[in-house]
């Protein structure tokens, strides 16, 4: 049984980081660009968000669990971290905004070029990593703690 604390962490992570995302979007474009950006793109937000969420409450669950698997809880991390980066990837050219002297144009302007394939690519992932997080949760019983160092 998942505990309600990883619940409460996952998705606590899952509106973070939709609030990153907000703030970047918003913050560099305005509420217009961001609700342009929602409308545009909810089909591949919805599902980096819930997956990142997902592998956030998957992770600590493994933490949790008496034989944790170092492999599965470097997926679900991994996982987890291209799942963040495909949200990022989508307001990332945005930054650019922000330090125009910077020398970022041209990273912006790639970006922009493979930001939806970025996202695919993220959520594609997030399936992959989810699955594998899932089947070895499944393989584990509930146990007290055996020393091993989780995320709070």
């Amino acid at each position: 049984m998942i505990t309600r604390g990883s619940v409460a962490t996952g998705g606590a992570a899952g509106l973070a980081l939709a609030g990153v995302f907000v703030a970047v979007v918003a913050g560099t474009a305005g509420w217009a660009h961001l609700d342009q950006q929602v409308r545009a793109d909810w089909w591949l937000l919805a599902p980096l968000l819930a997956g990142f969420a997902t592998q956030v409450v998957l992770m600590l669950e493994l933490c949790h669990r008496h034989r944790l698997a170092h492999a599965a809880a470097v997926s679900v991390g991994a996982g987890a971290g291209v799942s963040g980066a495909g949200m990022l990837a989508c307001c990332a050219h945005h930054l650019v905004e922000l330090a125009p002297l910077a020398g970022l144009s041209g990273a912006a302007t790639m970006l922009t070029d493979v930001q939806r394939p970025l996202m695919a690519a993220g959520v594609a992932l997030n399936v992959v990593a989810v699955t594998v997080a899932a089947r070895k949760l499944a393989r584990f019983r509930p146990a007290v703690s055996d020393g091993v160092a989780c995320p709070a």
